[in-house]
């Protein structure tokens, strides 16, 4: 076998690690400029296509997720997201986005635009007749069970 050795310049193949998987690819964030506590949707590769596989981080907060495909994701970001980079973590692989996440101030009442969103979870801390500041109230209902995937 010595020749082989010779022949081929290395030695028989020795067991190799298992690769890593590869890591979640951001490749678009829309809309990246927008109001904390709005929908985003993240489009990339390598997701978990489950809700909880998936660790999404809006300008360093925490944000839901409320759907999600290996190529797609919908979060809502948290009411204290900041400026900052968006990021999804899948079995402790990192994928950061191309553009950092930039919050808008919210309108000022009376100024004709959308106020900021009414968000919240669990029991219900909004009362009949509640409105923003502006006015007016678009609403997204998301009903999450915990055990979702």
């Amino acid at each position: 076998m010595e020749w082989i050795h010779g022949l081929f310049g290395h030695e028989p193949d020795e067991p190799q690690e298992p690769p890593i998987p590869p890591g979640p690819i951001v490749t678009q964030v829309t809309p990246f400029h927008t109001y904390p506590g709005s929908v985003i949707d993240i489009t990339g590769s390598a997701f978990a296509a489950t809700l909880n596989g998936n660790n999404v981080k809006v300008g360093g907060h925490p944000a839901r997720v409320i759907r999600a495909s290996a190529t797609n994701l919908k979060v809502i970001a948290s009411l204290d997201a900041q400026d900052g980079p968006i990021t999804v973590e899948t079995s402790g692989n990192t994928g950061t986005s191309p553009d950092d996440f930039k919050a808008r101030p919210y309108p000022l009442p009376g100024s004709g635009d959308d106020g900021p969103p009414a968000y919240f979870e669990g029991g219900a801390n909004l009362q009949q007749g509640d409105l923003p500041s502006t006015g007016t109230l678009k609403v997204l209902v998301s009903l999450v069970n915990p055990t979702d995937e």
